[in-house]
């Protein structure tokens, strides 16, 4: 299982890998041709689930999205290793998005799409274990 506590698993969430937001920071910072302020959001719409189907197209092996119940993810993300106590920030995010009050692709907003895809990541992650 890929454990989630986005849900639902089937609603997408922008995500980007680390490489890409590092060559997104070095072109912003050597980039002069733009003044002012400028917000970026970053990343591609996937969703838990279709992380998953990139995970089971790389690993050859059934792997499924599954959410953490809400009441549950304190203990969970201590298992994961986080301190105990630690995740309140990120829980508060996670129920921020879930409940919409966190919001992607408003007004005003400039999206820059990912370009690796998650097979991509996950592919790269399997080769350096080997």
């Amino acid at each position: 299982h890929f454990y989630t506590f986005y849900q639902p698993a089937e609603r997408p969430v922008p995500s980007i890998a680390t490489r890409d937001i590092g060559a997104l920071a070095a072109q912003l910072l050597t980039d002069k041709s733009w003044t002012g302020r400028r917000i970026l959001e970053l990343g591609s719409p996937y969703s838990p689930a279709q992380i998953a189907s990139a995970m089971t197209e790389v690993l050859g092996r059934p792997v499924s999205a599954m959410s953490v119940p809400r009441d549950r993810w304190s203990a969970t993300m201590e298992a994961f290793g986080l301190p105990p106590g630690s995740s309140w920030a990120y829980e508060e995010m996670v129920d921020n998005i879930n409940s919409g009050w966190i919001n992607f692709d408003v007004p005003g907003v400039e999206r820059v799409a990912g370009t690796a895809k998650p097979q991509q990541v996950y592919t790269a992650a399997r080769d350096s274990q080997q």
